[in-house]
């Protein structure tokens, strides 16, 4: 295991075998018997890397409180096609704390994943509803200079891509650049990387900090929507 006197030190080759040999053995017998596994080389680590990602998002957003939420191993049937009872991946995300316990769907954030194939962060909706993509377009047009200023950031920067689902009828007659935004069904902001060693260390934190400075314009846009 990685993890030290509560220090994120990167995850490890076992981290990966887990992963890899839960998506081949996705059965509650084969989890119980690697349950320690599990615990030692994925979740605890993971854990430790969302208390200092936690940490970084509180200083790029002071204004807000956050509490870092782990996705659960276990897989929920009700909303998954795969009869199968565990994901063979994890995300996390530093959460604002919200009145309503809910409301975190609807509110841009900063987030972690780690995948057999690939490792991966970014910033955007967990699940943007239509009201408030719509109120993403009247902010696009009553604030254009908010938008360009957010826009820029984004274009500016080479981590992330703008991704989301696209309306096959565009809202409104817009210019490529602003259309990419404007007619979009849901919006966030996302990197993906391959495994590598850089995974096994705690180098790669540096990029993410990296990205997720580079588009704090953009989360600060899309908060205006909601403030």
């Amino acid at each position: 295991m990685k993890a030290t006197e509560g220090r994120f030190e990167g995850f490890s080759k076992q981290t990966m075998d887990f992963l890899w040999d839960l998506r081949f053995n996705n059965r509650k017998d084969w989890f119980e018997e690697h349950r320690q596994i599990y615990q030692d080389s994925l979740l605890t680590p993971f854990r430790l890397l969302g208390q200092e990602l936690t940490e970084f998002v509180v200083g790029l957003d002071p204004r807000h409180e956050f509490k870092n939420h782990v996705s659960r191993i276990y897989k929920d049937a009700r909303y998954s096609r795969e009869k199968v009872p565990y994901n063979d991946h994890l995300w996390q995300s530093p959460r604002p704390i919200l009145l309503d316990k809910d409301q975190w769907k609807e509110r841009p954030m900063y987030y972690f994943e780690l995948h057999p194939e690939y490792w991966g962060f970014g910033m955007g909706y967990f699940s943007a509803s239509k009201p408030t993509m719509d109120a993403l377009r009247a902010r696009i047009d009553q604030h254009p200079g908010q938008f360009e200023k957010a826009r820029k950031a984004f274009e500016g920067q080479d981590s992330m891509e703008l991704c989301g689902d696209l309306y096959k009828r565009p809202k409104a007659e817009k210019p490529p650049k602003v259309a990419q935004w404007y007619n979009r069904k849901d919006i966030y902001f996302s990197a993906r990387r391959p495994i590598g060693e850089i995974l096994f260390s705690r180098d790669f934190l540096a990029e993410i900090y990296r990205g997720f400075e580079a588009i704090k314009p953009v989360y600060d846009f899309l908060w205006s929507l909601h403030e």
